[in-house]
Parts: structure tokens; sequence; C-alpha cells
């Protein structure tokens, strides 16, 4: 073993040259500064760590029963990486374990913060896959990631096929209430839409009187008028039209919901599919509204005048029902 000419060494790691003079035949020396270990070759270069000994596999008398494993994945026996890679990997991790001083050197702080950039040097000299090992890990992952998924779709399937998923409701709550004032406001709001345009289509006014002059009867006459004669008189229909701009102020604030929104706060699964072209209907019926409100709330005492008017509201009902989603299943 040749003896080395120089009286001190640099570290391989921090730069730093040994404050010590180092003489004779030496392998390894250790830096004051980094207390990195670094070792010498034959010829007194700088020089990988020496990989460790493989430890003796103790002798096995049970026989272990082989599992069924997923195709995608394949044999865990099989190796991913090369001889190449294992040793990079190894030297890898042996040089960060030896990075970190004592917690009580006053430096600790310092090697701490700089232990990322130490990392990325090692990995630049050690790389940890190769270019003919990159596409089998490459191909592992992806496999590894398709078996998650499918594992996990197999478990919702199982908990749906039991039942719903578990609720995480405790108790109401105050989302469940809004979302139940929210449903009781919007079937109030669309029940007085429906029936002031139903009083609109029996509206009966007196030709030679123009409308009745009479006071508004209770809404029982009312609705018995509209289900026996199919007619009403001008003043239940008046006196129906500050509700149905009531029932419109209803429908302002509860546009937002829909019949599928308890199954969501329940907790089923999922996530709901138009809301967007719901909402988008909602405003819609919601301008429709307003625009009946302000225009058919008189008719004059010409016949064409009162058919045109019938057919607004007619078409306002049909209109309601329609985009409403009181009709949908829930």
């Amino acid at each position: 073993m040749p003896a080395l000419l120089r009286r001190n060494l640099a570290c391989f790691y921090c730069g730093r040259r040994s404050a010590k003079k180092q003489t004779g035949q030496i392998r390894q020396w250790q830096c004051e500064n980094c207390e990195a270990v670094n070792y010498l070759d034959e010829n007194g270069q700088i020089t990988d760590p020496p990989a460790a000994e493989t430890p003796k596999v103790p002798v096995q008398y049970a026989h272990t029963v082989p599992r069924a494993t997923s195709p995608e994945l394949g044999s865990p026996d099989e190796t991913l990486f090369c001889q190449t890679c294992q040793k990079n990997q190894y030297l890898l991790t042996q040089a960060l374990s030896e990075y970190l001083p004592p917690q009580n050197d006053p430096k600790y702080a310092e090697y701490e913060a700089s232990i990322s950039q130490y990392r990325r040097s090692l990995e630049e000299r050690y790389p940890q896959v190769c270019a003919n090992c990159a596409p089998r890990v490459r191909q592992r992952i992806r496999a590894a990631g398709y078996a998650a998924k499918t594992d996990h779709l197999r478990r919702m399937m199982q908990r749906t096929r039991h039942g719903s998923a578990p609720s995480r409701k405790v108790g109401w709550v105050w989302r469940n209430v809004l979302v139940f004032l929210g449903g009781q406001a919007y079937v109030i709001s669309i029940i007085l839409s429906l029936i002031w345009h139903i009083f609109g289509v029996f509206l009966n006014p007196i030709p030679e009187y123009g409308m009745r002059p009479v006071e508004a009867p209770g809404p029982k006459v009312c609705l018995t008028q509209a289900a026996r004669d199919y007619e009403v008189e001008q003043a239940c229909f008046s006196s129906m039209t500050p509700l149905a701009k009531d029932g419109l102020v209803l429908g302002i604030f509860s546009f937002w919901w829909n019949n599928r929104l308890n199954k969501k706060l329940k907790g089923s699964g999922g996530r709901m599919v138009g809301l967007s072209a719901h909402m988008k209907f909602q405003v819609i019926m919601l301008a429709a509204r307003a625009a009946s409100i302000w225009f058919l709330q008189e008719v004059g005492t010409i016949k064409l005048a009162l058919q045109v008017f019938r057919a607004a509201h007619l078409f306002m009902i049909i209109f309601i029902i329609i985009v409403s989603p009181l009709h949908q299943r829930s």
C-alpha cells in the first residue's frame, strides 16, 4: 500500500482540508468539519465507501404459503433495479445516515438546513435509477396505481351493495335546516304561482260591466269555483295577485334548491351533474314569472284579448311544470 505524499487531505463532501497531518499509509479518514468518512483507494484517491457484506440468511424450516398476486404487478421477487442502481441507492443511504452530527453539536442546525442540497448533490453523483431500469420502474408505478384504484372501486361497490355510504349527519346541523327551509320556500313559491295562473285561465269577467265590482270571496270559495265551475271571478284573480308576487320573492331566495341536495347531505357518494344547467333554467323561469306578473294582471273586455290572456296563463302553467324540478325523481 503506497504512502501518501500529502500532509493533509481535502474532504470530498465539504471541501475543507483536514487540520491534522495525515502521514503513513491510510485507507480512510474522518473530516473534522462535517464528520463525514472519506475512503481512499490503493492509489490514495477518494473512492466510494465499500459495500457492506451481505448478511447470511438464517435457515428457514417453515415454508411460506404462496399468495396470489395481481397480474399487473407481477411477481414480488422480480428485480426492478440492476446492481449499479442498488449500489448507488446503498451509497446514498449510507452517506445520508452519516451526514448529520449529534444533536448536541453546535453546527447541527446548519447541517440540517443543508441536507436537501447535500442529497441533491449525492443523487447527481449516484443516480438512483439508470436508463435501463427506468421503464420497468415506471411500469411498476403505473401498475401499483391501477391496483390501488381498482381496490378502492371494489370497496366502494361493496359499501353501496350493502347500503349507502355511512352518513356524516349528526342531528339537525345548519346545512340540513337550510336545505329544508329552501325546499319548503321553493314548493310554496311554485304552488302560489300555479294557483294564480290557474285563476287566470279560468277568469270569466262580465262583458257588460267589465270586471265584477265585488269584494274578494274567501280562498275556499275561489278554489271551489275553479274546481267545480271551471271559472273564477275577477275578485278571486285580483286577490291572488299579491300572493303570486310573494311567491316570486320566495322563488328568488330559493332558486338554488333542488331535490338532490337531501341525498347529497346524507352522505351518498358522487357529485351532482348538470347543476349549472339547472341554475340557468331557474333564472329563466324566474324572469318569465316576473314578466307574467307584470303583463298579465289585467284583461280587457274584448273577447280576443280574453283568449290571449287565458292562453298566456296556460303557457306559464306548462312552462313552470316542465322547468320545475319538483316532478323529477329524487
